[in-house]
């Protein structure tokens, strides 16, 4: 499908989101992913592809793309992404994945590293729009200043007293888990970040005695 590009934002420095129109039908989950095609003359080894998370809800009916760009050593796909001006289109396939919240009745922990977040803001801003939001406790690890969607994040704590979040300025380990949940038990996780970051958290609840149909977890490689 063909996304049209609206404005760029930047949300903090080296993090940058793309606000894109669908041209046709277009339905997804909040917390799913699309693949974005976007050819550009001399590409790096990576291509002309690229895997990212739809930021954006359901109900706001644009596709938002939030990543980490570094404008001089950043790949070639991500330099062609900086230099679209509005109006400018880019091809997609999808969506896809399964990093989904459904069994709103249970406690749910979301533990994000660095642009992690991204589904996170989909899933939650869905949860909200839906009156669904049930218990939720955000573990959000992040150098940025300030971090990403830290104001729509807050005005959602504000909203609704069963969520609350945890913003952690270094990297999540059990320590972190262990200072702000009562226990590991009955609940579920899910964990979106660097790759490295994912599997060592995922490790962490593993010797928690949590079972993998209690943790989803959603990658992001080329960040660690």
């Amino acid at each position: 499908m063909k996304l049209i590009l609206e404005k760029r934002m930047k949300n903090t420095d080296g993090v940058y989101s793309f606000i894109f129109s669908p041209q046709g039908s277009l339905t997804w989950q909040a917390g799913q992913y699309m693949q974005f095609i976007l050819p550009h003359e001399n590409p790096d080894s990576r291509g002309i592809k690229r895997f990212f998370s739809i930021a954006s809800a359901p109900h706001e009916q644009v596709v938002m793309v939030t990543t980490r760009i570094l404008e001089e050593e950043g790949s070639s796909f991500k330099r062609k992404l900086m230099q679209l001006k509005p109006q400018d289109s880019i091809q997609s396939a999808g969506p896809r994945g399964n990093f989904r919240l459904t069994e709103y009745r249970r406690k749910a922990v979301m533990i994000a590293g660095g642009i992690g977040i991204t589904p996170f803001r989909s899933i939650l801003l869905d949860l909200d729009y839906r009156e669904k939001m049930g218990n939720i406790q955000l573990f959000y690890a992040t150098q940025d200043k300030p971090p990403v969607f830290k104001d729509e994040l807050d005005g959602l704590e504000g909203r609704r007293k069963s969520f609350k979040m945890n913003i952690i300025p270094d990297r999540i380990d059990s320590d972190n888990l262990k200072q702000g949940l009562k226990d590991f038990s009955e609940k579920q996780y899910f964990v979106s970040g660097p790759m490295g970051m994912v599997k060592g958290i995922e490790q962490q609840l593993r010797d928690q005695g949590i079972g993998n149909r209690n943790i989803k977890k959603d990658y992001f490689p080329g960040y660690d």
